[in-house]
This record gives C-alpha cells, sequence and structure tokens, in this order.
C-alpha cells in the first residue's frame, strides 16, 4: 500500500449457505490468503460451523470491492457489514487471511444484531480465545 492511501477496515458476518457445505471452508480461506497476498490486504476470519465473520484491512477501494465479491458469493447468505471505516493501523499485519475454526457451534450468533461497536469489541474479544493459522 502507498503511503498516500488510507487504510480502511471492515468486519461482517455472514452466514453459510446451506446447499455450499462446510467442507468450501478451507478453500474459502485459501483463496482469500492468495487473492489478499496480492491485493495487500490482511485480515482475520473466524467460523463458528454456521456463520463467518470476518474483518478486512486495505485499502477503501479493494476492501469494498472484496466486500461486494463476498455479498455476490453464493457461498454466504445473510452478509451483513458490522463496523467499517478508515483505521490507524492494521490488527493483523502477518495475515494476508488468518483463519480460525470455533469449536462451538453457532458462538458467532449473538453478533448477527449488535450494534457496530459491540460487535467490534466482542469479535475483538473472541480473539484470544481462537488459535490462529498464519
Amino acid at each position: 500500500m502507498t503511503t498516500n492511501s488510507v487504510l480502511y477496515e471492515l468486519l461482517y458476518i455472514s452466514s453459510i449457505a446451506p446447499a455450499a457445505g462446510i467442507s468450501v471452508v478451507p478453500q474459502i480461506a485459501k483463496h482469500a490468503r492468495e487473492r489478499n497476498a496480492k491485493l495487500d490486504v490482511t485480515g482475520l476470519l473466524i467460523f463458528d460451523g454456521a456463520r463467518f465473520c470476518q474483518h478486512l484491512e486495505g485499502s477503501e477501494s479493494v476492501v469494498r470491492a472484496l466486500y461486494a465479491r463476498i455479498e455476490a458469493d453464493p457461498r454466504h447468505t445473510q452478509v451483513n457489514a458490522l463496523q467499517q471505516g478508515a483505521s490507524l493501523s492494521r490488527k493483523f499485519p502477518r495475515f494476508s487471511m488468518g483463519y480460525a475454526d470455533l469449536a462451538e457451534l453457532d458462538s458467532l450468533q449473538f453478533m448477527v444484531t449488535q450494534s457496530s461497536k459491540t460487535a467490534r469489541d466482542a469479535f475483538n474479544d473472541l480473539l484470544p480465545t481462537v488459535d490462529m493459522e498464519p
């Protein structure tokens, strides 16, 4: 990212489409890592067996374009941006896409109805409890 670019972050939650099945999740993470590395996007994807919660960070135009792709992806349903805006620094600088699988099914469900600040705080509270793969 050039020094003139503004860092932008977006946190969203979505449900996995019933027809997709959870076997697609490792494939989604693998492709996201490859694509994000080329686009200078970093972040973390958390999956709880039913829902995705993902934090993306990079240039605004790139992050918004990725989010539009996710909204159009048939493997995702009920895609909802929880929080987005300019950021002073990257939260996940070592991950083109870190991936964490939560042990408890539906543990992200509570985030669906939260305000942006509450959702962001809840996401941050999950971080010490997940095993993040680089």
